[in-house]
């Protein structure tokens, strides 16, 4: 007898097993899981670090119990639980830590979920506002609990999103940007002066007859400041904070330094 599978029948042998696989995917009743996820916004100036660091499961009242051990990156955290009747209710807690040299606050904590009646999400320990100090931790609490009965096999999902700013640093106000331009060593009449970023122009004028420019309300950051006259530029790497800054640019005939290269 010939053992040998034809192509034909090890094709279907691969639909049966991924068949299996969607069955089993199908199974998990009255599951959620939660992600959460942390993005970054601020004037930095040292080491950004808030990260998720535990995961545990604090308490359970009834039959609730996780399908899969509650799992997490450094950005989110994955929750998968059971629910039999009514009253019954699981509680984690997650650690977040900042792992950096910037303090961290709390500046949006948002749930998404599915409508749905029955289940109830809930979350305590840390709010909007809150400061996670460099070095320090804090603790979010997260409650799932089947509150009210229903005919229905119940797919819930939970995503709290956090976001967090930099604490206790005051904003930066837009400053001015002057200076002269010259060409071939002479002051330059009706130059066009540019401030890019990432390639973009985002501030832009020309020189006084006198060669005299001035770019204003121009937000704190690093950019490249281009003069350009008949054809030909010059570029240079400035640093804009709050204070007015000054710089004058030098553009000689028949060099050109291209605004972005590769």
């Amino acid at each position: 007898m010939n053992k040998t599978m034809s192509k034909s029948q090890k094709k279907g042998l691969v639909i049966i097993i991924l068949f299996l696989l969607i069955c089993l995917m199908a199974v998990a009743y009255m599951t959620f899981s939660t992600n959460l996820k942390i993005t970054a916004k601020g004037n930095l100036s040292g080491t950004w670090g808030i990260q998720i660091t535990d995961i545990n499961t604090n308490k359970i009242t009834g039959d609730a119990s996780n399908i899969t051990p509650p799992s997490f990156t450094a950005t989110s955290a994955t929750f998968n639980c059971n629910f039999v009747q009514l009253g019954d209710s699981i509680e984690y807690t997650v650690k977040i830590t900042n792992t950096g040299t910037i303090d961290a606050s709390l500046s949006s904590l948002v749930l998404n979920y599915d409508e749905n009646d029955s289940i109830k999400f809930t979350t305590s320990g840390f709010y909007v506002g809150d400061i996670v100090e460099a070095g320090d931790s804090r603790i979010l609490n997260v409650k799932a609990e089947y509150v009210k009965a229903t005919s229905s096999v119940l797919e819930a999902t939970l995503t709290v999103d956090l976001q967090y700013e930099q604490a206790g640093t005051p904003e930066l106000t837009p400053s001015t940007v002057s200076g002269k331009v010259y060409y071939n060593n002479t002051p330059c009449a009706k130059c066009l002066v540019t401030i890019y970023k990432d390639c973009e122009a985002l501030y832009e004028t020309t020189t006084d007859a006198e060669g005299n420019y001035t770019l204003t309300n121009v937000n704190p950051g690093n950019y490249s400041l281009y003069g350009t006259k008949d054809y030909y530029g010059t570029q240079q790497i400035i640093t804009v904070t709050s204070d007015p800054f000054n710089s004058d640019i030098y553009i000689t005939e028949g060099v050109t330094t291209p605004v972005c290269t590769s």
